[in-house]
């Protein structure tokens, strides 16, 4: 029986702020008060259905906005230490989220210049190895990423990053990413090209938040989009079937906000509801027995070590 690895990470994003927007000035983390302890709560409950464990890689955010709003980096390591003590011993584990924007009259923004990354990433990450841990993977926030941060983090002595959305482009007021050429499992990175995997230096991995096609009752067609345990199941289960038959490894990615009504904006995808972690795990577990593949749950950096 071939064997299919599962990766479940978290991202402690902040509240949406603006309906269907993920708001750049929105410094609310009501949902990490509301949800951390009931995922948590669920999770050992699924633990206990399927007999088998789940460690979970909490991705934190620690960066500018953060210092800024708050006064520290690791604000939010602090402010829930006890929470991430107490999973950990559960054998999950914390990797590092970003978020890096440029405060800009009043607004925060998409810095204008790589340097800017670069002083801001260079700083939190030496203040995290000397504060709180010492991150082996990093996760920019909205899959922002180009050849020089990515080799700006590779040098660094990060072992890994997980920015990449596989066949995803947007260009707009919102979002700027180009994911379009990636491949769609973990693959060590070109230097000359992050995108990449040929003339490869060096040990450095691209650890993709896997894309599978599902449509909406919005979508005109089919889209890509990333495994999110809290999207409907319905609207994956396809998506999930094709990609476990033809793929060993699937890194999905979640928001805490995401699985409660209290944050709801978006209709006909997310939904809202803890019970849908189950369903969607569950739903893994079927299709990989259906394509006769042994499922396995894995943090971040048990995949750095596969690789």
């Amino acid at each position: 029986m071939n064997e299919f690895n599962v990766c479940i990470t978290f991202d402690t994003d902040a509240d949406p702020k603006i309906e269907n927007v993920y708001n750049k000035n929105s410094i609310s983390f009501k949902s990490l008060d509301l949800g951390l302890e009931k995922i948590y709560k669920k999770f050992q409950e699924i633990e206990e259905k399927i007999e088998q464990k789940i460690p979970i890689t909490w991705f934190v955010r620690a960066d500018n906005q953060i210092q800024h709003e708050y006064g520290n980096y690791d604000f939010l390591f602090k402010k829930y230490s006890f929470f991430w003590e107490k999973v950990i011993k559960q054998n999950h584990e914390i990797q590092w989220h970003a978020h890096i924007y440029e405060l800009l009259n009043e607004q925060w923004i998409f810095p204008r210049n790589d340097e800017y990354f670069f002083i801001q990433i260079k700083e939190i990450y030496n203040y995290l190895k000397k504060n709180t841990f010492s991150p082996q993977c990093i996760r920019m926030g909205e899959a922002y990423m180009n050849n020089n941060i990515m080799n700006f983090i590779r040098n660094l002595g990060i072992l890994a990053d997980s920015s990449a959305l596989p066949g995803r482009v947007r260009r707009d007021h919102e979002k700027v990413f180009d994911w379009s050429k990636s491949q769609n499992f973990p693959y060590h990175p070109s230097i000359s090209n992050y995108q990449d995997q040929t003339h490869v230096s060096g040990k450095f991995l691209e650890i993709p938040m896997n894309t599978i096609k599902m449509k909406t009752s919005y979508d005109e067609e089919p889209v890509l989009r990333y495994v999110n345990l809290s999207f409907i199941p319905e609207l994956m289960y396809q998506g999930l079937n094709d990609f476990i038959l033809n793929k060993g490894t699937l890194v999905s990615i979640t928001h805490p906000f995401e699985l409660f009504e209290n944050f709801k904006i978006n209709k006909g995808l997310i939904s809202y509801n803890i019970d849908t972690l189950e369903k969607n795990i569950l739903s893994l577990i079927r299709i990989c027995k259906k394509n006769n593949k042994k499922i396995n749950f894995l943090k971040i950096s048990e995949l750095i070590n596969k690789y």
